[in-house]
């Protein structure tokens, strides 16, 4: 037992397999895994991509999942959120006793069920998110969530190495998960598309925003250039593939009309006055 341990730590022998590997994030995550001195192979729905991706970084390319499955020590699930149900169910009767299954997806409900329904006792089961984007150099000050569903020496190094790489390792339940994450990614994200999309219905000229941008606007087109050009698939799962979005979503508009209501009807006492309110919650007790 102990040996596995050390290997992990190590990073030596230890096959982990990125099932879609060749996406931005597992193709990050196959470097990641490789450069910590771990055998790392990957797999691609489209061969000749599949190719070029394992060329380029220096990993094996398994032609399957479940092959993959097969061989891997750890396989790691990156596909989009909606197939990782399906994907987990169909890998989990093909590892080798002893492995640990996991995915990256970014919203857990049907995923924690999947891992609950495997009766397989044999094999570790857990599911990871971490909290960065495929342009990010590293995981160093990255919270790095963690959910245990069926778990033993294999997750707890895997947190460990995370842990040692800078990462804030974060163990979580899944309701939790989807939970403050409707908050930290789904309303963010709305958020961003509902200010973009006003900007353009405003019909100023955006280059000339930018150039008389204040530090507040330059923030919030940080955020909205983030969420709007980069992965428009992962994105738009993130927002219809969490339940919770949608409680997130109705308060976000109903305070929206509320703010606006005070802000054409107060007059600037009562909207100093909701802006104290504001204060108090998000900076402390004014003094």
């Amino acid at each position: 037992m102990r040996l596995w341990q050390e290997r992990i730590r190590a990073g030596i022998q230890v096959r982990v397999a990125i099932i879609s590997g060749t996406g931005a994030f597992g193709s990050w995550y196959a470097r990641f895994f490789k450069k910590k001195g771990f055998e790392v192979a990957i797999t691609s729905r489209d061969p000749e991509r599949g190719k070029a991706v394992s060329r380029e970084l220096g990993v094996k390319l398994i032609a399957t999942p479940e092959e993959a499955a097969a061989w891997a020590d750890i396989t790691v699930i990156a596909t989009p959120i909606a197939v990782a149900p399906e994907m987990i169910s169909l890998l989990a009767p093909r590892l080798r006793k002893g492995a640990l299954l996991t995915d990256l997806a970014s919203v857990k409900g049907k995923v924690c069920k999947t891992y609950a329904r495997i009766r397989r006792r044999d094999i570790e089961t857990a599911s990871i998110h971490p909290m960065h984007g495929p342009v990010e150099e590293s995981v160093v000050g990255r919270p790095v969530l963690f959910i245990p569903v069926r778990v033993g020496e294999k997750y707890a190094a895997l947190k460990e190495l995370f842990a040692k790489e800078g990462a804030r390792v974060i163990e979580c339940e899944c309701r939790e998960h989807d939970g403050v994450l409707a908050v930290v990614q789904g309303l963010t994200h709305f958020i961003a598309l509902a200010s973009a999309a006003a900007i353009k219905e405003l019909g100023v000229d955006f280059g000339k925003t930018n150039k008389f941008a204040s530090p507040t606007y330059e923030r919030l087109m940080s955020l909205v250039s983030r969420v709007v050009c980069q992965n428009p698939s992962l994105y738009a799962q993130i927002q219809v593939e969490n339940p919770a979005n949608k409680k997130a979503r109705r308060i976000f508009l109903r305070e929206a009309r509320k703010m606006a209501a005070v802000v054409e009807k107060g007059g600037t006492s009562a909207i100093e006055g909701k802006i104290g309110e504001l204060a108090d919650f998000f900076c402390g007790v004014r003094k």
